[in-house]
């Protein structure tokens, strides 16, 4: 019969029942054939045919029910619908009832089943049965393959070098007798056990030997099984984001192959991923959802994982109620399943839960060490003796149970750990450089880590959650090798330059889609915005599920396409030869928010010295906030009269500059002065600042750069255009900024473009241009940093947007609210507007720290633009700018707004 034939008889028989084949032999084959080709593509399809087989099979012999009876149970195990199979396999039993070798094949796949609904006592006992009726038939290879099923229990009980001895054995076995396909599964099962053992090197070299097989035998789900492991062993290696865009494949192949299982697998890990980036909200979703699959499909010990997992992320979004539910949930199915190694998970979580007394905390602690010493989970014992050795009274023993522990060698965050705790171990007995080698090698750990996330989100969080030995070297160093000790601030405050995403490895599929994303995300935000009248600010009102969902959407496409452009690591000596070279040229202060002290560093001439402010970021937040209480009088004071008092401010300004400027000791010195600050420092309006009864920038040319290689990086774009583009945004409240366009448009001649009012698309993808103007509203996302914006006619033009652009500006200036605000906090990479311009290629960028005045942004732009395009330098036109306007408005809320970020003036470029 011919294939076309035989397809049309098989859809006939599930469709009427009766045989259309020559034969019941025909059309057993015909019906396995094709149920088990399908398989190979589609788990879900191949269940629904061979349960179409299976409710047909009823009315025919024996030899045709049990052939529907085994096809049905193959594909519901193998899909993960255990309960369906449980109920067929019954059906076999029966069939097969005196005959023990059939009989025995059965009891090997309930072994499996069993385990997967948490049955481990049966389990236990089918294993026994199939073991000892092949070993006394003399049949090896069905022995060999309940020798794996046997395996999987001891793996699922974390027993995982008994399991891997079990794997090894079977693999041998079927490797000498030929059946490379047996042999794949055992290798890819071993490499599970290997993965959990941190074998690395030997885990990979089975994965990829068990994928090659599957491939080449057209297995396609098999092959994504070593493929989902290869991405759980990414994830233990550090390599969060390969581990993130590999689980997303290995998911959409499992959901178009009808294995849910595999989808909620995908799904737990990624919850994992999440937790080790510090994307807690994210985490909690993906275990929530893990878990109501597994929930569905009966399988206890994954569901309590997941439950385990969204217990961690709820723990550390601040949610400590739901946390205690679901970690008691996960409790109940351990101790039910007397699985010891995740009892023990649980009690490190409670410990991390409990507001009780530290000896409570300890005593969680300590069961937690019980339970891991009668499992084989060093990856969570790692963790365990790494919270222990944060107490005194349990350092000891933690620390040698740690130089043992293959996780805590293997694991690069959990290395870089024990890394950090030995050194404060050494440091607090005094052996100080012993202290300082430790905490070197924890940093360049965690530095070649994050250089190696790509940063849309994902760097920053990783930042945020990971303890930081950098902080410990820079107080350490910062007297007595403040060379080193200023190295260490620079590649604390940033990993590194986040170039744009371009060029030849960037997947335009994948690019169109995410510029579809976030087009589609600025029109859901164009319609939560609410304006303030006569301020160039607006703000977004809502975080609702779509939003969230497009967000998540443009991480994976960034994720998917920064992947192809890893970050660059630096040396510490490399760093430091830097700022010496630097400092040739100008002066360098770099500013370092420490826990409680401040630390500056002033970069002279290939000299560094360093200078400590004790307390000082107590006695920063206090001037800050007097400053922001003359802000937001400032503020009021256009709309009620008699709230000013110039006095205080001046005050203030005397007094900041006499705290954090006169301990510099700059007087004489370099007049060109960069200035690399962080966190509360990068919004102090540093011309306001009063010095020997001037102002600071009477004295001296100041500005900004993130860091000291954007400031490099800066000086080195070069390139010859006198185009300029100005760029109007909504105008509701803005009646100054036409006046203020129009005005620079005649400066800038007649050639130069204007969009009024811009819209998206208006903003070039390419080129080299000499000023872009934005002249409107601007929003801050303290939040996240990446979605900062300026608002344009068809919605936000966030800072993301910027990252898929490559145009090289002389100057972007941003006349609207709050545009170059930062709120990095010490050891955080964060974004925002100025960040992402200067990495798209700008060279310099003018932009507002504070809500700011219609009125006067437009008199301080229509001064600057005046000097600017007469021939004066960036700085002198800056500083002109701020004189007229301080003539009229003496409150720096006025005519120090703007701060200049990048280059600074042309010349130096061979720094």
């Amino acid at each position: 019969m011919e294939k076309t034939t035989a397809s049309q008889a098989i859809r006939s028989f599930l469709k009427k029942g009766g045989n259309p084949f020559s034969s019941e032999e025909t059309l057993i084959r015909a019906l396995e054939e094709a149920i088990q080709k399908t398989a190979q593509k589609s788990l879900k399809e191949a269940a629904r045919l061979a349960r179409e087989y299976f409710l047909k099979a009823g009315r025919y012999s024996d030899q045709v029910k049990i052939s529907a009876a085994k096809m049905y149970a193959m594909t519901s195990h193998r899909s993960g619908m255990y309960i369906d199979a449980l109920m067929a396999y019954g059906v076999l039993r029966r069939l097969f009832y005196g005959k023990p070798d059939s009989l025995a094949r059965v009891d090997r796949a309930l072994v499996d089943v069993h385990m997967y609904l948490g049955k481990y006592p049966q389990a236990a006992k089918h294993a026994d049965k199939a073991l000892a009726e092949f070993k006394k038939q003399g049949l090896w290879p069905d022995y060999y393959m309940t020798l794996v099923n046997f395996a999987n229990l001891r793996h699922r009980q974390d027993r995982h070098r008994e399991a891997e001895k079990l794997y090894f054995e079977a693999a041998e076995y079927f490797q000498n007798n030929g059946d490379n396909l047996s042999a794949a599964r055992c290798n890819y099962n071993r490499a599970n056990t290997l993965v959990q053992l941190f074998e690395f090197e030997k885990a990979e070299a089975a994965y990829r030997a068990a994928e090659k097989v599957y491939e080449e035998s057209g297995h396609g789900l098999d092959a994504n099984d070593a493929r989902y492991g290869l991405a759980w062993l990414k994830m233990l290696q550090g390599k969060f984001h390969v581990a993130l865009l590999e689980l997303e494949k290995c998911e959409n192949a499992y959901k178009s192959g009808g294995d849910k299982r595999g989808e909620g697998l995908c799904q737990l890990d990624r919850a994992e991923v999440f937790i080790g980036l510090g994307l807690y909200v994210d985490a909690y979703q993906a275990a929530l959802n893990s878990r109501l699959k597994f929930k569905k499909l009966g399988m206890p010990y994954e569901t309590a994982k997941a439950a385990l997992f969204a217990a961690q992320a709820a723990s550390s979004l601040n949610n400590p109620t739901m946390a205690w539910k679901l970690v008691d949930e996960a409790r109940q199915v351990f101790f039910k399943e007397k699985n010891e190694g995740f009892q023990g998970v649980c009690w490190l979580l409670i410990a991390e839960l409990s507001n009780s007394p530290k000896g409570q905390n300890e005593a969680a602690l300590k069961n937690a060490r019980i339970y891991f010493e009668n499992s084989q989970l060093p990856l969570w014992e790692a963790i365990c003796d790494l919270r222990a050795a944060q107490n005194p009274r349990m350092v000891g023993g933690a620390l040698k149970r740690l130089a043992k522990n293959p996780a805590a060698r293997n694991a690069p965050h959990l290395a870089a750990f024990k890394s950090l705790v030995q050194g404060d171990e050494y440091y607090r007995k005094g052996h100080n450089n012993k202290a300082l080698t430790h905490w070197r090698k924890a940093a360049d750990i965690l530095d070649k880590l994050r250089a190696e996330i790509p940063p849309f989100e994902l760097r920053t969080s990783f930042a945020r959650r990971e303890k930081s030995p950098h902080v410990r070297l820079i107080d350490a160093e910062a007297q007595k090798n403040p060379a080193e000790a200023s190295a260490w601030a620079e590649r604390f405050k940033t990993a590194g330059l986040w170039m744009p995403v371009a060029g030849p490895h960037v997947d335009p599929q994948v690019k169109t889609r995410l510029e579809g994303n976030l087009t589609a995300l600025a029109s859901q935000v164009s319609s939560l915005i609410y304006r303030i009248p006569d301020r160039r600010s607006l703000a977004m009102l809502s975080k609702g599920g779509n939003l969230m969902q497009l967000r998540r959407q443009i991480r994976s496409g960034m994720v998917t396409l920064e992947a192809a452009f890893p970050g660059e690591f630096v040396q510490i000596g490399k760093l430091a030869r830097l700022a010496g070279e630097v400092s040739q040229k100008l002066t360098v202060i770099q500013f370092h928010l420490g826990e409680k002290d401040i630390f500056a560093f002033v970069h002279e001439k290939g000299n560094v010295r360093a200078v400590r402010y004790p307390g000082g970021r107590t006695t920063l937040e206090t001037f800050l906030t007097r400053w922001r209480f003359i802000l937001e009088r400032e503020i009021l004071g256009e709309y009620m009269a008699g709230l000013k008092n110039g006095h205080d401010e001046e005050n203030l300004w005397k007094e900041i500059g006499n705290w954090l400027w006169l301990p510099l000791e700059m007087a004489g010195r370099e007049k060109n002065i960069l200035i690399i600050s962080e966190g509360e420092l990068a919004n102090l309006p540093w011309a306001a600042l009063l010095i020997d009864g001037g102002r600071l920038t009477e004295k001296y040319r100041i500005w900004e750069s993130p860091s000291l290689r954007h400031f490099v990086t800066a000086q080195e774009i070069k390139f010859n255009s006198r185009r300029t583009v100005l760029f109007r945004g909504e105008r509701s409240g803005l009646d100054d900024a036409l006046d203020e366009t129009e005005s620079i448009r005649e400066l800038a001649g007649p050639d130069t473009e204007i969009f009024s009012p811009c819209h998206r698309g208006d903003w070039p993808w390419q080129g080299d241009f000499e000023v872009w103007h934005f002249s409107g509203h601007a929003q801050l996302r303290a939040d996240n940093p990446f979605y900062s914006y300026l608002i344009t006619r068809d919605g936000p033009l966030f800072a993301a947007d910027f990252r898929l652009r490559q145009c090289r500006v002389d100057l972007v200036t941003l006349a609207a609210c709050r545009s170059g605000e930062q709120v990095a906090l010490p050891g955080e990479e964060t974004t925002g507007l100025v960040r992402s311009l200067l990495e798209m290629g700008a060279r310099n960028i003018i932009a507002g720290r504070w809500p700011v005045s219609d009125k006067v942004t437009a008199l301080w732009m229509k001064e600057f633009y005046n000097r600017y395009f007469k021939g004066e330098t960036l700085m002198d036109a800056v500083a002109g700018a701020e004189l007229k306007v301080r003539g009229q408005y003496s409150s720096a809320y006025y005519w120090a707004a703007f701060a200049v970020y990048g280059a600074g003036d042309r010349g130096g470029e061979n720094v």
